[in-house]
């Protein structure tokens, strides 16, 4: 089953079977149990003794809504957000794909769409640096976006160019703050851009690698 549990580590712990919380050789009892990586654990006893526990992978395809009059869909490893008007605002780690960021290669904003949600793609998390967006190699932005939102491809290592569009108002704080070195922007023909706290030359650098 080695391949079956290829995306799981094997914990084997041990507890006292006795209710005083000591431990002798004779009443050691070991249990085993398998947690996801980086997803979820599975407390001992959670289940039944008798219980038949299956982990299921997630399907490749997925879709779901991320603003009033917006949707996305995740098929063949691209992920594109459809529709008009701004995405929902989203804090660290409550996007709708998450779950699904490890299959997520290229990343198409359709035209209609006017933001980009601060931390959309970003992997960094409250508890450090994560690795979930890093499949992300390409990035495709539509000629009405205004405003790419704060940390919204933050630390995306894998993404090492992007073009903005000429229509683009305002870049946020850390928008492409540690994606791999060396990483290029294009911006169009702009005629007037806010860039993160200011439109300073430092601060074009707080958004950029």
């Amino acid at each position: 089953h080695e391949e079956e549990f290829e995306n799981y580590d094997l914990v084997r712990e041990k507890y006292p079977r006795n209710s005083k919380g000591t431990m002798t050789k004779s009443e050691e009892r070991v249990n085993y149990y398998y947690k996801y990586k980086s997803k979820v654990t599975v407390e001992s006893d959670a289940f039944p003794a008798s219980a038949i526990v299956t982990y299921q992978a997630l399907p490749d395809e997925a879709s779901g809504t991320c603003g009033n009059n917006l949707t996305w869909t995740l098929t063949d490893g691209v992920l594109t957000i459809s529709g008009t008007g701004p995405m929902t605002e989203y804090s660290r780690n409550d996007t709708p794909w998450l779950p699904y960021a490890e299959k997520i290669q290229k990343v198409v904003i359709s035209e209609g769409v006017t933001t980009v949600s601060a931390n959309a793609f970003s992997n960094y998390t409250s508890s450090g640096t994560s690795t979930a967006y890093n499949g992300i190699t390409e990035l495709v932005l539509p000629s009405t976006l205004k405003t790419l939102g704060s940390y919204a491809f933050d630390s995306c290592d894998g993404l090492v160019s992007v073009t903005i569009p000429e229509g683009v108002e305002e870049i946020g704080y850390h928008v492409f703050s540690g994606c791999s070195a060396p990483f290029s922007c294009a911006i169009r023909r702009i005629t007037e851009l806010r860039v993160a706290r200011s439109s300073t030359e430092e601060g074009l650098e707080s958004a950029m690698p």
